[in-house]
């Protein structure tokens, strides 16, 4: 791995040490310095909006298309703090799109060209573009170009072959299986506040790989790293975090620096998450014919908790911890019926509490919320101010940070 460059949000991160890894055994976490969403599970209350065609989170609140309208809502009362509406149009209910950390909204207007952009505190237009589409990142030309998602502009590009990447004339993309991720060959960026990552082949056809990141505010090149094997895994992880995996083998990275923080493989079963803290959350919630399991390990590799994530009565399925830094948040559902519950599990006990659901469990815990089947398949949404989850028959409830 080659580093190129130290930005200063990269000297925030508490010093590390580089990890190597032996086999398929995973390294222990290097611990890093952000604290996580520090949610206060007791104060989890309902919240009650209005009938509206769409809904999803920003960094400030909550947004809804209701009545022709696009308003910003509080999330932990239900009241509008702004509304953007216009005489002669309304917002498409798939036009609505949060970029920028989801500080501002991309929206399109029914019959009318291009899209306008509003900061998501305060509804404000901050800029407005007449192209039909707008990202923070795109490939043009053979050239990453990224864009300022605070004026619409363009920010800086650069050549892919200027980052080691195969020339694309020569190189052309192959279909993206969204079943098989490891098929994965288009070369690609992703934008956040800090840094942009990237991937691509080396050579044409090539199964080595150049992973990489970027100054998101100047384009310089932070670091690089050539992997060889079938590209399977590449996503970012809040805290500036980024996982990729070829071939088997799992690597959780600094984004800003490269610094690896977590090694381990694909291949053994455990779906492995760092933590805020250091430590690892995992799970082995791949294989049917396995006992499964949700445990903590330290950052030393010891074993802070383990719980079941099946027995005679229910199931759990294990949501993202990502980010949150007190809490694991799952559904419990029962193993012979269909009512389900929310549980939240304290990440330094594993000691969980019934957060939601719509009565008693089968132990015998009582919900601090008593709601509506709550929809397995409408995982949390993590912002700065808390959490929301939707439920299956449009019940909605926040839980807010300490």
């Amino acid at each position: 791995m080659r580093i190129y460059s130290k930005t200063p949000a990269a000297a925030l991160l508490a010093a590390g040490l580089l990890l190597g890894v032996a086999g398929c055994a995973p390294t222990p976490a290097t611990r890093i310095a952000t604290a996580g969403v520090q949610l206060d599970v007791p104060a989890a209350a309902a919240l009650t909006l209005p009938r509206h065609d769409a809904i999803g989170t920003t960094a400030y609140g909550v947004y809804l298309l209701a009545n022709g309208e696009l308003r910003g809502i509080d999330p932990h009362g239900g009241s509008t703090k702004w509304t953007v509406r216009k005489s002669d149009s309304v917002p498409e209910a798939g036009g609505i799109t949060s970029i920028d950390a989801r500080r501002t909204l991309l929206v399109k207007w029914r019959n009318q060209p291009g899209m306008v952009a509003y900061s998501a505190e305060t509804g404000t237009e901050l800029w407005s573009t007449t192209a039909d589409t707008w990202s923070e990142t795109t490939l043009r030309d053979g050239r990453f170009v990224r864009n300022d998602p605070g004026t619409g502009a363009e920010r800086w590009t650069i050549e892919l072959t200027a980052l080691g990447c195969a020339d694309p004339a020569l190189d052309p993309p192959t279909t993206i299986d969204p079943e098989l991720l490891h098929h994965m060959a288009a070369p690609a960026a992703y934008a956040e506040t800090a840094v942009t990552t990237y991937r691509c082949r080396t050579a044409p056809y090539s199964s080595e790989w150049m992973v990489g990141a970027l100054d998101s505010a100047t384009g310089a090149k932070l670091w690089d790293e050539r992997v060889r094997g079938s590209m399977h895994l590449f996503g970012h992880q809040p805290g500036n975090l980024l996982r990729y995996g070829a071939s088997g083998a799992m690597k959780t990275v600094d984004a800003l620096t490269g610094r690896a923080l977590l090694t381990d493989s694909f291949t053994d079963d455990l779906q492995r998450d760092l933590l805020p803290d250091g430590s690892v959350l995992a799970a082995n919630t791949y294989r049917s014919t396995v006992e499964k399991f949700l445990r903590v390990e330290d950052a030393d590799g010891g074993i802070r908790w383990t719980v079941p994530l099946t027995d005679e009565n229910e199931k759990i399925t294990v949501w993202d911890g990502h980010g949150i830094g007190n809490t694991v948040l799952a559904m419990m559902t029962e193993l012979h019926g269909t009512a389900g519950w929310l549980l939240a599990f304290d990440m330094r006990t594993g000691a969980r509490t019934v957060v939601a659901g719509p009565g008693p469990t089968a132990r015998g815990e009582h919900p601090l919320l008593e709601l509506g089947v709550l929809d397995t398949s409408s995982p949390s949404v993590t912002a700065p101010w808390g959490v929301l989850i939707s439920g299956a028959y449009g019940d909605l409830m926040t839980i807010p940070v300490k």
